[in-house]
């Protein structure tokens, strides 16, 4: 089967922020770009945090409207809807 996504939002930051999709995601890509720091992740308040280490990325496919970020660096999120 392949996938057809049709829309694409990308963000980047070096902030710790709760960022709220445009459209509901279909699959997301986090990427932690910092070198030497730890990024938490989740994807609603209810939720224990997820680690992404240095330079590490995760992909999912999830439906959902909110990425709450902590970072002391850059990172960025990209969705697919």
């Amino acid at each position: 089967m392949t996938d057809v996504l049709a829309n694409f939002e990308a963000i980047e930051s070096n902030e710790s922020a709760t960022h709220t999709l445009k459209l509901k995601s279909r699959k997301l890509i986090i990427t932690n770009d910092s070198s030497g720091v730890d990024l938490l992740f989740k994807l609603n308040a209810s939720e224990a945090f997820g680690t992404l280490q240095p330079t590490e990325s995760i992909s999912m496919y999830v439906t959902t409207r909110q990425v709450i970020i902590q970072a002391a660096d850059n990172y960025r999120i990209w969705s697919f809807g």
